[in-house]
């Protein structure tokens, strides 16, 4: 395993990231939990979401003394895995705060990930991880599959808040 692999993988993970920026760029805050149907996940609940699996993730990646105080504990229960998405915004703290805890885990996943050698993050995690994640590696490019993932939930409450393309304007397929 190299250098480039463990690059390529933190690149992916930071593309993911600008990607869930470019979609989510208008959003404001009196539609943090703005939901199209009941079944979408908003963008309130995705950031806080995305920044309790960072966290778990630093968590198997090296230790929980890294990974303690990044999240309030409260969030396990608001954004973890098995929570329900609330329409109500009084259920979540606000906005600013979650994207603040989203920013600063996301930043300790990155920043863990390059200061471990590529040797440690080869070491197993599966055990400790449920079966979730092989090794570090493969614990970044899974955190960059589920960012892209959200973001693509994301991407339609997008189009449905009449924001438009992320991406500038698109050229007319007719012409």
């Amino acid at each position: 395993m190299s250098e480039a692999l463990k690059e390529r993988a933190i690149e992916s993970l930071e593309f993911a990231r600008s990607m869930f920026g470019m979609i989510t760029n208008g959003m404001t805050d009196d539609k943090a939990c703005f939901q199209s149907r009941p079944s979408d996940n908003h963008l309130l609940w995705t950031m806080g979401h995305l920044a309790v699996t960072d966290v778990w993730v630093v968590k198997m990646m090296a230790g929980e003394t890294v990974a303690e105080g990044l999240v309030p504990e409260t969030y396990e229960k608001l954004f973890g895995y098995g929570s329900k998405v609330e329409s109500d915004a009084s259920v979540y703290p606000s906005l600013a705060e979650v994207r603040g805890y989203f920013e600063s885990a996301h930043n300790t996943l990155i920043e863990t990930a390059k200061s471990k050698s590529v040797d440690q993050l080869l070491m197993s995690i599966e055990e400790a991880s449920g079966g979730f994640m092989k090794d570090g590696i493969d614990g970044i490019m899974k955190c960059a599959w589920h960012e892209g993932w959200h973001t693509g939930q994301l991407s339609t409450l997008r189009r449905e808040m009449g924001l438009g393309s992320a991406f500038g304007e698109q050229p007319d397929p007719s012409s």
